[in-house]
């Protein structure tokens, strides 16, 4: 056995560091993606997106409210009864987008509340699957096994698919393998470690484009509203002013609505 140089055992060192890193990013960056996104805006849609969709259909509303009365205004103005039904229509392939946005704002919310009820594993679980699957990537990710197989990427495919479905029991599993395979694997030889400065370059590198990949997902929707969302003030805050909302275009569709009906009401002799 060859020993190893005091700047190989600090580059080794280094390395070995450097991959826990890289496993904690790429573990990071993952569940964020693959779970945290979809839980983070399930919770948002929940606690606040039934109440904006309340408000977005009500704008929704008192924009068609407004262009009906619009449209009927421009009859009178040129001394004609409205024609309603041609009115409806028009109104009605104005706002074809609108009705597909509200149906698909509908189907979010849906799939939000079914998400909640029925996707959650426990916090002890869930510490045991990234735990697991960080060791795994460590062991299987290309990025740090210079000498990955065809082998290692066939079992770094299931491990994936396992954490996407958060099955801990496969996890579980292809560890148990990993480990039996090790055991019986020849040691490796020092003549054998690729150029230790040329990884250190290398997955440095990968490092500092995974921090900035997640630093980017941590300033944008739903992410940046992780920590709020844990507020309970803060949620009944913003439920508040949703709520003000509602009410003050509740208000002006009422007030719309009496005007429209007026309007109808108008007879032709009023016209003269």
């Amino acid at each position: 056995m060859i020993d190893l140089t005091e700047e190989s055992k600090s580059g080794l060192a280094k390395l070995e560091l450097l991959k826990k890193e890289y496993a904690d990013l790429f573990e990071r960056r993952n569940y964020m993606l693959q779970y945290e996104e979809t839980l983070l805006a399930s919770l948002y849609l929940t606690l606040l997106g039934r109440f904006q969709f309340r408000l977005f259909t009500l704008k929704g509303d008192l924009s068609q409210l407004n262009q009906r009365i619009q449209l009927a205004q421009a009859y009178f103005n040129r001394n004609e009864l409205p024609d309603w039904h041609s009115i409806d229509k028009k109104i009605e392939a104005k706002f074809k987008d609108y009705y597909r946005q509200i149906e698909a704002e509908a189907k979010k919310l849906a799939a939000a509340k079914e998400f909640l009820k029925t996707n959650f594993i426990s916090d002890e679980d869930t510490q045991k699957l990234k735990a697991i699957y960080k060791l795994l990537v460590k062991k299987l990710h290309p990025d740090l096994n210079p000498r990955h197989s065809t082998k290692d990427a066939e079992l770094f495919l299931k491990v994936q698919a396992a954490y996407d479905l958060c099955d801990l029991d496969a996890l579980n599993e292809i560890l148990l393998y990993m480990t039996s395979e090790e055991s019986v694997l020849p040691a490796e030889m020092p003549g054998e470690i690729p150029d230790l400065n040329k990884q250190i370059e290398k997955i440095t590198a990968v490092n500092v484009d995974l921090k900035e990949k997640i630093e980017k997902l941590n300033n944008v929707f739903p992410f940046v509203y992780r920590e709020k969302l844990k507020d309970e003030k803060w949620v009944e805050d913003e439920r508040t002013q949703i709520d003000l909302q509602i009410k003050l275009v509740d208000k002006e569709l009422e007030m719309k609505t009496e005007y429209l009906m007026l309007l109808k009401s108008w007879k032709p002799e009023l016209l003269h």
